[in-house]
């Protein structure tokens, strides 16, 4: 599993220590909170975290069976985060991304999915939350990529 944009780094912590993935791995653009997610290491053998930027290309990331966006892509333009997580996923793989509807986001994403022919398994609302000075619906969605 690849967790961009660790920040706490707590959900890729959980997984690793859940045994549900042999591989978590973080990747974190800021160097100061990359300082703290290295300590996090420690804690569970299948766990490391990069320093880096996941949308450059040097950045050698591949064959992942899941690619995580956890509350990011909101702040950004997702086109070219999604464009990237299908690059370093195996055939099958899964995009999760749970986000704030803000922007657009979620139907960006949906048209994304029509446009790929990628294929969604769930597309959940779970709440709403005051977030950048406005209420805001969050959402999981599950995506599919082609095997």
């Amino acid at each position: 599993m690849l967790d961009v944009g660790s920040g706490s780094g707590y959900p890729a912590l959980l997984i690793a220590l859940s045994g549900n993935a042999t591989e978590v791995v973080g990747v974190e653009p800021d160097r100061h909170i990359f300082e703290f997610l290295k300590r996090l290491e420690k804690l569970a053998e299948n766990l490391r975290f990069i320093n880096g930027d996941f949308l450059d290309r040097g950045l050698e990331l591949e064959g992942f069976d899941t690619v995580v966006f956890s509350y990011i892509l909101h702040d950004f333009d997702p086109l070219p985060f999604i464009e990237r997580a299908l690059d370093v996923l195996k055939p099958g793989g899964r995009i999760i991304v749970g986000d704030f509807d803000l922007n657009g986001l979620r139907e960006t994403l949906k048209r994304f999915v029509r446009e790929k022919r990628v294929k969604i398994l769930e597309n959940l609302t779970i709440g709403e939350a005051p977030t950048h000075r406005q209420r805001a619906k969050a959402f999981i969605i599950v995506m599919e990529v082609p095997k």
